[in-house]
């Protein structure tokens, strides 16, 4: 680590520790002393009242060899030493065997305080005759040990609990760790020497040259070799996503989280690299140029040049040269290319790293000969200007037979990123192995699979008939249909990711309603009109029909279909929903008596019923369909889940025991349960009748982070629509904890095709400002999250009262009332709720119209329905705010006392409190 940033390191985080008081001290150092040796280490624990039980040592190994104290007095390193020196005393009379005593003090000892406290220390050991390591530290050792060790650090994210600023020292550390390992078959090139001469000289060194030319390769070699000359090094794989808008706020894939780039390289010497530049190269190269400061540098690789930078700043990458061709070519082969091949090869692959690099695998595996690469490579060297695809495609070719069906397969899927858990069921792991080691894939990420540019054209390129013809509409169908049972997080990332060639398969095979089913998933209202007459549920409602296995999908097809346009139209118009809603009620009444009809199909239909019930408002009928579904399926937990919902208000302890086995079950095993229930059941948990649930399974364990993360996937929604909900309680408890869960999810594009993630987006990084806002010194993030809050905002078209309302609490929180006033005045004056007179009456206040504010408040609180009751203190609260301002303090204490009355929030009764008692004294 670069010693200036050490420093400034040390300087924060001591600052910290200087901050905690006895108990948490002695807490924080018990953890760093149990890192630090291999032994179980006992603390002492407190008493009822929270306080350190006293008279005995803070912590102890259970054969009392080694014991630890910790102390947060003042005087510390000062004086005659008083309480350091009692507490070896203490220490020598606790116990017979100690062989070491390790002090910590959360002050700064002055050099000389150190060495005069060691020299004591040591007298009064020998006095005693005694053989007793004793070791102290300070607030800048504890620094210092952390600093050395953390990526080692099994308690690295319990000690963030004690050092606020750990957290974004630990993100700027392990961005300068994300870089990748170099590959052991690369090899020096001279044109190293010449990057790094200009990166001497220049802020940016811009390289180019074809696929498979060695670029990443080349950045990693230098990399790790100029990093250390730098505060931070930060490696982007500009495939991710990267975007002239992105920077400001880019999802670090390896390490998890999120980080302003542009804001890192304009505050600390940086090397920051961008590997795989193909769009947008001059705005990119502009914008992180132009934030570069303090010697910060930039290295950037694409495949075509860019004109418009300097040719000081252009470097082309070409072919490499015959000697170190043959490096790569021999590495660690026991059989080196004879030298009669040798310029065969050459002439045919024309010093090309990668297929050098995969002949190289390929000898060395033993599923190929010298003599046949030879061969191959004859055949193309009258192709000197193809940059080795046509070799690529002919090595392929030639060596189809060992790895047809995996070669075969990945052409079939169209495209080169692919579901691992969907390729692993199609060619298994051996078939991933197979490819892995002949180096024909490039990266993992997010359990999405890419293979190299040069081998996917390559595979483009050969003719069809070429390819074996395998079962892989079976295969793939298989897949989803055995996980369309469960729907766990694979099954959907599955279902996105190849979001275009299940429409295309479903377009020329109409008749598979596994495929149809698929599709469903992503259709909207025009394509459900197309695709619902097609499913032909009304072939199955005569009275002569019997149930067959293969209407299995036919009947999930209708259910799946009939419910999403339900909800479509029903934004669009109520009533021809209702009308909707009844046929499909009538159409499920009569599916469900269908003779012979197997019992999971038959409780599927069930449930959907009931759900249809709960559309209609019936809620005795829903209980009955979801209560004979759970009788007959016992984990059918989306039925328990429709259940919980129904009986929270008069059989909570059936609701919240229902909820239990849910996240029970998610626990157990993540793959046993629909994920979207799981994300749904957490939005349960918001309910004052779940209070206790949620600090079960909400606070106290990162379950809630578990399924957002691994349900978190581009043009999945539902993760988003959870998380801007669910994700506004945890904020405002724990801030930081959102923070961290929102720097680790990939946040949709601004460029997405689906609208409605725009909002969920502008939501997402709504709540990531106010967060920032109750976080000290992070004024700056609050002001970038606000603002591109807006920006996926002002990219949404909306008339929707729920959603116009929540961008104008956007606006509120930037202190832009009038645009807020702009958005709430969108909504037609009858589709107006509670929460629209609430952010009405906040804009009031603001602008100091507080009677006005009064009269919108108490519209609010007359338009609060059962299912919004638990927001009624806080429309109270800013009631007696109001009432307040306007001095009326008996009318404005009898709100507060309301407002206490209503909340089941202790931070917020904390917060009425307070207004109410010092309010006026402000």
């Amino acid at each position: 680590m670069n010693s200036i940033m050490k420093k400034n390191y040390i300087e924060r985080l001591s600052g910290n520790i200087r901050l905690l008081n006895s108990i948490e001290f002695e807490q924080f150092g018990h953890k760093i002393l149990q890192s630090m040796i291999p032994q179980k280490l006992n603390h002492k624990g407190q008493n009822l009242t929270g306080a350190p039980i006293g008279y005995t040592v803070d912590s102890y190994t259970d054969n009392l060899e080694i014991i630890g104290e910790y102390s947060v007095d003042n005087g510390y390193f000062g004086g005659k030493f008083e309480k350091p020196l009692n507490d070896v005393q203490h220490a020598l009379k606790t116990s017979n065997y100690l062989k070491q005593i390790h002090l910590f003090s959360n002050q700064y000892s002055p050099p000389k305080g150190a060495i005069s406290i060691r020299e004591q220390i040591s007298e009064l050991i020998k006095i005693k005759g005694l053989k007793v390591e004793v070791v102290v530290y300070d607030a800048v050792d504890i620094c210092n040990y952390i600093l050395d060790s953390m990526i080692m650090l099994d308690t690295i994210n319990e000690l963030l609990n004690y050092l606020p600023d750990l957290r974004s020292i630990l993100s700027e550390y392990n961005i300068t760790n994300m870089i990748p390992l170099l590959e052991n078959t690369y090899m020096k090139r001279k044109e190293e020497e010449t990057v790094k001469r200009k990166m001497e000289i220049y802020p940016l060194v811009y390289i180019h040259g074809i696929s498979g030319i060695g670029k990443s390769s080349l950045l990693i070699s230098i990399a790790h070799q100029l990093k250390k000359e730098f505060d931070i090094t930060i490696w982007i794989n500009a495939s991710n996503g990267l975007t002239e808008d992105s920077l400001s706020s880019y999802y670090m894939e390896k390490a998890g989280f999120k980080q302003n780039i542009l804001s890192l390289v304009s505050k600390w010497k940086t090397l920051l690299i961008i590997d795989g530049l193909e769009a947008q190269q001059a705005k990119i190269v502009d914008q992180v140029k132009s934030a570069c400061k303090t010697g910060s540098k930039i290295m950037i690789s694409s495949q075509v040049d860019e004109p418009t930078l300097d040719s000081d700043y252009r470097l082309k990458l070409d072919f490499l040269d015959e000697s170190l061709s043959m490096e790569i070519l021999n590495h660690e082969l026991s059989e080196r290319c004879p030298d009669k091949i040798k310029e065969i090869i050459l002439a045919g692959v024309n010093g090309h790293p990668l297929l050098l690099s995969i002949i190289n695998r390929m000898i060395k595996h033993g599923v190929a000969v010298w003599d046949a690469i030879a061969e191959d490579a004859s055949m193309l060297i009258s192709y000197p200007d193809d940059n080795g695809q046509a070799f690529c495609s002919r090595l392929l070719e030639t060596h189809l037979k060992t790895i047809d069906l995996e070669l075969s397969t990945l052409r079939w899927l169209k495209g080169q990123y692919f579901s691992e858990s969907l390729l692993i069921s199609m060619i298994g792991n051996q078939g991933i192995h197979k490819l892995k080691v002949r180096n024909l894939l490039n990266t993992s990420n997010l359990n999405a699979i890419k293979i190299h540019d040069i081998v996917y054209q390559s595979i483009i390129f050969l003719a069809k008939e070429k390819f074996g013809t395998f079962n892989f509409l079976e295969k793939l169908t298989s897949f989803f249909e055995k996980n369309a049972r469960v729907k766990d997080h694979h099954y959907f990332k599955a279902l996105h990711i190849h979001k275009e060639l299940l429409q295309i398969l479903y377009y020329e095979n109409p008749s598979n309603f596994i495929l149809l089913y698929a599709v469903l998933h992503h259709a909207g209202i025009e394509q459900l009109n197309e695709l619902i007459p097609i499913i032909g549920i009304e072939s199955l409602l005569n009275h002569t029909y019997s149930y067959k296995k293969h209407d299995y999908f036919r009947i999930l097809s209708y259910i799946e279909s009939s419910e999403s346009f339900y909800r479509l139209t029903k934004r669009i118009d109520e009533d021809q929903a209702k009308v909707y809603l009844k046929e499909m009620i009538e159409v499920l009444e009569q599916l469900s008596g269908i003779p012979l009809l197997a019992l999971d199909i038959k409780m599927e239909v069930i449930h959907h019923l009931g759900k249809c019930e709960v559309f209609s408002k019936n809620d005795g009928k829903a209980l009955l369909h979801f209560n004979n579904v759970i009788k007959s399926i016992p984990d059918a937990y989306h039925s328990k889940l429709q259940m919980v919902r129904l009986l929270r208000r008069n059989n909570v302890d059936l609701a919240k025991r229902f909820l239990e086995e849910i996240f029970e079950a998610f626990q157990q095993d993540p793959r046993l349960i629909n994920i979207n229930t799981v994300l749904s059941a957490f939005n349960e948990l918001k309910e004052k009748e779940f209070s206790e649930l949620a600090e079960k399974y909400l606070y106290a364990t990162e379950l809630f982070e578990q399924s957002i993360l691994i349900s978190s996937f581009h043009n999945f929604d539902h993760p988003f629509n959870v998380l801007t909900r669910i994700g506004k309680e945890i904020g405002y408890r724990d801030p930081r904890r959102l923070v961290k869960i929102l720097e680790k999810i990939p946040i949709p594009s601004e460029q997405t095709e689906e609208p409605h993630l725009l909002f969920y987006a502008g939501q997402l990084y709504k709540e990531l400002g106010r967060c920032y806002k109750h976080i000290p010194d992070q004024e700056d993030n609050m002001w970038a999250a606000f603002q591109q809050s807006r920006a996926y905002f002002q990219l949404f078209t909306t008339t929707n009262q729920y959603e116009l309302t929540k961008i104008a609490e956007l606006y509120i929180l930037m202190n832009q009332q009038e645009e807020a006033l702009n958005q709430l005045k969108k909504v037609e004056i009858m589709e107006r709720g509670c929460f629209w007179y609430y952010d009405f009456a906040k804009i009031q206040y603001e602008f100091k119209q507080y009677r006005e504010s009064i009269i919108s408040l108490e519209k609010a609180l007359s338009m609060v329905s059962e299912k919004e009751e638990r927001y009624r203190s806080t429309f109270l609260f800013l009631k007696g705010k109001s009432s307040r301002e306007m001095g009326e303090s008996t009318e404005s204490k009898i709100f507060f006392e309301e407002a206490l009355k209503f909340c089941n929030n202790d931070k917020f009764k904390g917060e009425i409190e307070y207004e109410m008692n010092f309010g006026f004294h402000k």
